[in-house]
This record gives structure tokens, sequence and C-alpha cells, in this order.
């Protein structure tokens, strides 16, 4: 003391313990987004064990468990980084590894058409990138450039087209899209509804491609003397069931699909 009184104390230090040695393993080390990351811990602890562990996901993120499931938001190069503690509170150095997490490409084809033959349509795909992503159509029939987003199509026949979007580190997504044709309506001037199994019915080609299309008949009078919602029973030349005279009727095919009526002429003979 100031005093000079003088007084001693012996203590024996006898645990000593080494420190923990962080490490672990990821699985996998890179990915695409929305798959999980599964972390396992490889730490050892010489003479105790490992209690504690603190997980920083370099994303912001952290936590506190042995062997956590990472899934990252967004695309990115991660460091990763965990410190363990054994069970008399001696800390690790940090270990650090990294994972990279890829763009998950999100595609949509766009709408499908229906639309009359020969027309030219282009799809309308939306994605969530066409920086890093390529995209391909299949099949390329008919299609200006199957290696673009938004290729032009010569509709010339029905098709489904799949679209493929591919990102870095094989991250792929794919949709489809079709095209339906709606070929010509060409209605006959002419039948004979005779009962000799020959065109005794006035057949419409290619009519039932347009759904909900209607068929009027009129005389010369303006007396409408047939209709039908749809074409499945096709007119045979008779009204209430009695065979109508050689003449020539007068018909409006109402399409609907935005297209004009077609109208014209056609002529019984026997």
């Amino acid at each position: 003391s100031a005093f000079g009184c003088r007084d001693t104390a012996t203590k024996v230090m006898s645990a000593f313990f080494d420190k923990p040695i962080a490490d672990f393993n990821v699985n996998p080390t890179s990915l695409c987004q929305g798959a999980d990351n599964n972390f396992t811990d490889l730490s050892t602890a010489p003479n105790s064990t490992v209690s504690a562990w603190n997980w920083n996901f370099g994303d912001g993120s952290n936590a506190t468990i042995k062997n956590p499931t990472k899934r990252y938001t967004n695309a990115g190069i991660y460091d990763v980084k965990l410190t363990v503690g054994n069970a008399v509170g001696c800390l690790s150095d940090v270990v650090t590894k990294q994972v990279t997490v890829y763009l998950q490409p999100v595609i949509d084809a766009g709408p499908s058409f229906v639309v009359p033959q020969g027309t030219i349509v282009q799809l309308k795909p939306t994605a969530n990138d066409s920086t890093v992503v390529s995209f391909t159509w299949s099949p390329s029939i008919n299609l200006s450039n199957s290696n673009t987003l938004r290729p032009l199509v010569n509709a010339v026949s029905d098709q489904t087209y799949t679209l493929t979007a591919n990102g870095p580190g094989g991250c792929t997504a794919t949709d489809k899209a079709s095209v339906k044709i709606l070929k010509p309506v060409k209605p006959p001037n002419v039948f004979s509804p005779n009962g000799d199994g020959i065109n005794d019915k006035w057949m419409i080609s290619n009519l039932s491609d347009y759904p909900g299309a209607f068929v009027e008949i009129f005389n010369r009078y303006g007396q409408r003397i047939f209709y039908s919602a749809g074409y499945n029973d096709p007119w045979d030349g008779t009204l209430s069931g009695k065979p109508l005279p050689v003449a020539t009727y007068y018909y409006v095919i109402t399409l609907k699909n935005s297209f004009e009526p077609l109208t014209g002429s056609v002529t019984i003979i026997r």
C-alpha cells in the first residue's frame, strides 16, 4: 500500500481451452434464384464442444442454428461467414466461403392468337431480363427469327410454340403460346338437293372453325327461310321440311371474331 504494507496471494491456473476452429460445407456452392443452399457445420472445439454458431450470409441476414438452410432473393456472389463459440465462451476466427446465385429467368410466352390464315402476327412474351438471358422458340417454322424474344409469325397453320429462356449457370424457364388460324369461308354458289347423295346439302367449307357464327338465307322477297346458330346441320334446300323451288337465294353469314359478314347468292338446281 502507500504505507509500505505488503501481502501476496497465489492461485494455480489449470483450466486452459484451445480456441474452437470454425468450418462448414455449403451445398450447392452455385445455384439459381429460388433454390435453397444447405449449410453444414464442420467446426471443432478441442478440449470442449461447439455450442454457439453465428452465420452471416452476406445479404444482411443471419442465423444462429447449427445447420441452416438459406434461400437468396437476388442474384449475386455472397461471402458467407461463420464464427463459432465453445462451451466456455471462447470464439473462433471467422471462416468465409462464397456462394454464387444466378439469375432465374422468369418468362410468360404471352397471349395466344386466333387469326385469319396468312396473317402476320408478333408474339408478345415478357421476361424479367433480356440482357444476360437468351431466348429460343421451337419449332422455328414460320418464325422470322427463332432466337429473338418477340419474333413475327406467318400464320399459315395451327401451331403451338415453346419459348425457352437460358440464363447463366444453366438456369432455364419455358412457356408456351399458340397460334390458331381461321381458314377462309367459301360458300358454294350452287347445290342440288335432289336426293342422289351428291351435293344434297349446302356445305360451307371451314365454317366449323368459327364458333358462334350464324347463317341466314333469304328468298328474293327478303323473307328469311333458313337460320342456324352454328352450322352443325347444313341447309338441305327445304323450308319446314318441304323442298323449295329451283331459284336463287341470298345468304348472310355472320362470323363474329371482328370479321365482316359474308353475303352472296346460292342457287338450287335439280
